[in-house]
């Protein structure tokens, strides 16, 4: 009902139906996106984050950035995700944001339509950076990069285990289906947990099991890495399983799984080895 008033041009009306209905039900990540969870079945919760995303492209323009960044997210190619991105494209970049502009140590930005600017500075420089919007609306997006060394690991929040095993038999070969098993204990109920994982480097992504995994879905595929989403909902432990498919004989490192909120609290799991052949 809230999609068709928002198609029909009724913002007042989808937005109150969209308060009464989807509003209760939206979570954030702390990577900064937003999604619909009306239960643990992650396609399910996808497929109602697009449907939010039809109506707030035209009430809320805020919350649409980040029910989009979701969708970009999880890189569902289907036609029911590349439609909500039409219409979240339709009314959300018309070109009509202007100009902008924003002050800090390092001097002034001028900004136009949608244009972007990077800046590279340390962390020395970011907290002298005293930035200040002088004209219009900014959105700021911050990267940072830090050595192993910065890491304080005498602590954990959380624990975390990953089994690599093979789908038959008690060897890997070249071709094998192979079972990767992440658990993430002591969740907290009132924050949730990305989780990233590098595959190993003689492997290749092949699927995720949502059937088998427990308050944790895909995120995203990038190469060989993998990251995934954990929360609580009720339970202290989230399960992630998925597939790789064993490509190159050999032995391979066993990375670490690592796990953190937005309070940086964090988990890590052990390295290992892996062969194939």
């Amino acid at each position: 009902y809230a999609c068709a008033l928002a198609a029909l041009g009724d913002d007042a009306g989808a937005e109150a139906e969209f308060n009464a209905t989807f509003r209760p039900l939206v979570s954030e990540s702390v990577s900064g996106s937003a999604f619909i969870k009306a239960g643990d079945d992650g396609d399910i919760n996808d497929r109602l984050t697009a449907m939010a995303l039809t109506i707030v492209s035209r009430t809320d323009r805020n919350l649409a950035k980040r029910l989009m960044k979701h969708i970009c997210d999880i890189e569902k190619p289907t036609d029911f995700y590349g439609l909500q991105q039409v219409i979240y494209a339709a009314n959300m970049l018309r070109g009509d944001y202007g100009t902008a502009s924003f002050e800090y140590a390092g001097g002034a930005v001028a900004l136009s339509g949608t244009q972007t600017k990077t800046l590279r500075i340390t962390t020395e420089e970011l907290a002298a950076a005293n930035f200040a919007v002088t004209e219009g609306s900014v959105d700021v997006t911050a990267y940072y990069t830090g050595g192993a060394d910065e890491l304080d690991l005498s602590s954990t929040a959380y624990t975390v285990s990953k089994t690599i095993t093979p789908v038959r038999g008690d060897r890997i070969a070249v071709g094998d289906k192979v079972r990767v098993k992440i658990t993430v204990s002591g969740l907290d109920p009132e924050r949730s947990v990305d989780v990233s994982d590098y595959i190993p480097s003689g492997f290749r992504f092949s699927e995720y099991d949502y059937r088998a995994s427990t308050r944790a879905w895909l995120c995203d595929t990038d190469g060989q890495r993998v990251t995934i989403y954990a929360y609580s909902s009720g339970g202290t432990t989230a399960t992630a399983v998925f597939y790789i498919r064993a490509v190159t004989e050999g032995t391979f490192a066993v990375n670490s799984a690592y796990a953190w909120d937005s309070e940086s609290k964090m988990g890590f799991s052990e390295r290992s080895t892996v062969t194939i052949g």
